[in-house]
């Protein structure tokens, strides 16, 4: 399988992803919400999981993406760049009363919305480069989750000795990205992403003690959590096919 090829499979394997995420457990027909750009550019439409009574819920010249309902499904939280760039909105299921939540000059991507329906979770590149955020439904009380992983404990120094290198400026950090929730609310899993690669990494909410759940120097992508939290769903190419 070829590079674009693998890609293509990877981005569907996320659409799956975000379509689960709109199929509420307990109904005999589920309403998705998905991203799709038939009419020219990004925009957020419903469904039900027969794919009859299509619906379109965003309707501008700028692009919306990543729709993730409410755990009551009364409402929708999104990303969008209709304010030049990309910020997090909220509106009803049925597409009225849009909502800003996000105001940054940098882009807020990828929203979760807690299952206990008390906070959302996203990614944003505030600082530079992309790093995990949290806010309550309604844009207050935002905060960065800082993680913080752990540094070998001091002893014995090795000196190695290696060419010098010029224009190094400054260390290239990993950015941490499309974070979504355990069921217990307590804890997370996200990205890792380097230049070479991506793996899954689990935390807790103060962002201490990251545990590794991957390792791969490949692309381990989009993760989502099985309602009880017993299996992770991922995209991959490791196997390069």
């Amino acid at each position: 399988m070829n590079g674009i090829l693998r890609i293509a499979v990877a981005i569907g394997i996320c659409i799956i992803l975000y379509i689960l995420a709109g199929c509420g457990p307990g109904e005999e027909m589920g309403t998705i919400v998905f991203t799709s750009n038939r009419n020219g550019n990004a925009e957020i439409y419903s469904m039900r999981a027969d794919g009859k009574k299509q619906k379109r819920l965003t309707k501008n010249e700028c692009s919306d993406e990543a729709p993730w309902w409410s755990p009551d499904r009364s409402r929708l939280v999104f990303t969008s760049d209709r304010t030049g760039n990309w910020d997090i909105f909220v509106m009803n299921a049925d597409g009225t009363s849009p909502v800003q939540l996000t105001n940054s000059e940098k882009d807020d991507r990828f929203p979760c919305w807690s299952p206990d329906g008390k906070k959302i979770l996203f990614q944003s590149n505030q600082e530079g480069r992309y790093e995990l955020y949290i806010m309550n439904p309604d844009g207050t009380d935002l905060r960065r989750i800082k993680i913080r992983e752990e540094v070998p404990p001091p002893g014995k120094k090795k000196v190695l000795k290696a060419p010098i290198k010029k224009d190094i400026s400054k260390e290239i950090k990993p950015e941490y990205t499309h974070p979504v929730w355990f069921p217990n609310c307590s804890s997370l899993i996200y990205m890792k992403e380097s230049k070479t690669g991506a793996s899954l990494w689990k935390t807790g909410m103060d962002g201490k003690k990251p545990e590794q759940l991957t390792r791969t120097k490949k692309w381990d992508m989009c993760p989502s959590v099985a309602p009880d939290g017993s299996r992770i769903l991922f995209s991959s190419n490791e196997s390069d096919e």
